[in-house]
């Protein structure tokens, strides 16, 4: 399988993954962080937040990853690796923190049982 291809492969796993996490979420899911609990937020740990805590962003990271590939583009490969990498690990940490804070010791169970990214 030649770097097109598997490119290719990858945006679309990565497609799949984030289309997976926004819809199983569905009303709890937002492109922003939030600052306060919505009444009828709930956390959310079935599908595929049973497998990956955070599963929007390595959906994102792989789809990246493949349209770097797609466009054989060693130097942004690597780039976009690394700034996903960083992006996501600071996102997540905030992200955590506010779950927790929403979430208490539900959440921090969630947090020992499933990785974030995988």
């Amino acid at each position: 399988m030649g770097a097109v291809h598997l490119g290719l492969l990858l945006i679309f796993i990565g497609e799949c993954i984030r289309k997976s996490a926004v819809i199983t979420a569905g009303r709890n899911f937002s492109h922003q962080l939030t600052h306060g609990q919505r009444l009828d937020h709930v956390l959310v740990t079935h599908g595929i937040y049973r497998v990956v805590r955070h599963p929007s962003y390595l959906g994102w990271t792989i789809w990246v990853m493949g349209t770097q590939l797609v466009l054989q583009n060693p130097c942004c490969f690597i780039l976009f690796g690394l700034l996903c990498r960083n992006f996501f690990k600071r996102r997540i940490a905030i992200e955590d923190a506010q779950l927790r804070q929403f979430f208490g010791a539900a959440y921090e169970r969630y947090q020992r049982q499933v990785p974030a990214m995988g």
